[in-house]
């Protein structure tokens, strides 16, 4: 937990939660970038820093952008030089599945808490929704001119940027990361869909599956589909509602239908869009969709599952050939030894059971039990086609297929 009182002196001030941004900035400038670069982007802009960071408080910013207030005190007090604190800046950045988001952070915050006044390094912490997308991460990447300037510890969801974008590439390979979890082997859940990384570079801490929910009111005489062969049959054509602005799942649909049925099998996903849709929208819009002729079968992730009201006619189906899924992945450099507390928090079974108790995110933590194999089948890529050299290329031309074949198959109607 935070320390009721947190300040530190910086060039003839003192920052408390109370102390403004607009002061930081005409006391200290060079603070400005930290707290952009942290997420509080529209800092950038002079005209907007001049016109609200009066009225901005270095608490704020620290409740704004997921970082315990004395951390961010501390970095501040760090970026002006002062020269007796010592402190080092240890970065955390990447994107966390939605639902679990807030309460990861939470059991971070009090690790980073723990770690602050442990060690005297201060701690900045970007952890960012999923859907937002990893461009902004992308962007920062043009500014590194050297690995050590990368942040410490990486969490993501997805497969797009590590492990897709060159850079991440040659940095795997060349040893940069490494799995730093400190588990010994995973569990069975992991084991029977083969999800650590035979490199330990990575580390996979969960998936996000994706499965069926179908709308009984609108299956009419067709079976209820228990498989991708069977979504995937001509009956259900413009019958699917598809998590395509979802990019972590649907790069997973991409991988799991080329990998199961090939190009033939991404036309077929194509030809069954009906529309794409947010599960939320589908779970909240149930009644509607019978009446609007909306989707029969939403593709969307297991946890949304859990939110369908009693009575509703949405009916959720795991895959019997396996939910096609996204990894829950932390990559840590394998240089900094100061931060394995850190690393142990994000690796611990409390964190696990945010994942699978929270989010029904399968854990792969060797404790966790909450997920078996034979009655939670996955679909995954497998390490060989994530370590290959075309995976970016490969995505981008499976969504190519399916973009062309969605195309076609809604002009005809």
């Amino acid at each position: 937990m935070l320390s009721p009182i947190c300040s530190a002196t910086i060039v003839g001030m003192t920052i408390t939660k109370d102390t403004t941004i607009l002061d930081l900035a005409n006391t200290c400038p060079d603070t400005i970038p930290f707290l952009v670069q942290s997420g509080l982007r529209n800092l950038a802009d002079n005209e907007v820093l001049q016109a609200h960071g009066g009225s901005v408080s270095v608490g704020a910013a620290a409740g704004a952008i997921g970082t315990p207030l004395e951390s961010l005190i501390e970095s501040l007090r760090g970026i002006v030089g002062d020269s007796d604190a010592g402190v080092k800046q240890i970065r955390i950045q990447g994107l966390l599945p939605c639902p679990v988001r807030m309460p990861m952070l939470d059991l971070l915050d009090d690790a980073i808490s723990a770690y602050t006044r442990s060690s005297g390094n201060a701690v900045q912490c970007d952890l960012q929704a999923a859907f937002v997308g990893t461009d902004w991460m992308s962007e920062e990447m043009e500014s590194v001119q050297a690995a050590e300037q990368l942040p410490e510890i990486f969490l993501s969801a997805g497969f797009r940027l590590f492990l897709t974008d060159p850079r991440f590439v040659e940095l795997r390979r060349s040893g940069w990361f490494a799995d730093r979890s400190g588990w010994d082997g995973v569990n069975r859940f992991a084991e029977q869909n083969g999800l650590a990384d035979p490199d330990r570079r990575y580390t996979v801490i969960g998936v996000v599956p994706a499965i069926f929910m179908v709308n009984t009111d609108l299956l009419g005489d067709r079976p209820m589909p228990r498989s991708w062969k069977d979504a995937l049959d001509p009956s259900f054509a413009n019958s699917l509602a598809l998590p395509v602005t979802e990019f972590d799942l649907f790069d997973a649909l991409l991988l799991g239908i080329s990998k199961m049925y090939g190009d033939d099998g991404l036309e077929r996903l194509g030809r069954s869009l009906h529309q794409q849709m947010h599960p939320s929208q589908m779970i909240a819009g149930a009644s509607r969709a019978a009446r609007d002729e909306g989707p029969t079968v939403t593709i969307m992730p297991y946890f949304f599952a859990k939110t369908v009201p009693e009575h509703s006619p949405l009916v959720p189906v795991w895959p019997e050939d396996g939910a096609l899924t996204a990894p829950i992945l932390m990559i840590t450099r394998a240089d900094s030894e100061s931060i394995q507390p850190l690393i142990d928090a994000i690796a611990s079974r409390e964190m696990s059971d945010v994942l699978s108790k929270r989010g029904f995110f399968p854990s792969t933590h060797p404790e966790n039990s909450d997920f078996d194999g034979d009655a939670f089948p996955l679909q995954w890529p497998g390490w060989d086609v994530l370590r290959s050299d075309d995976l970016s290329e490969r995505l981008d031309q499976s969504a190519q297929i399916f973009h062309k074949a969605a195309s076609g198959a809604m002009s005809q109607r």
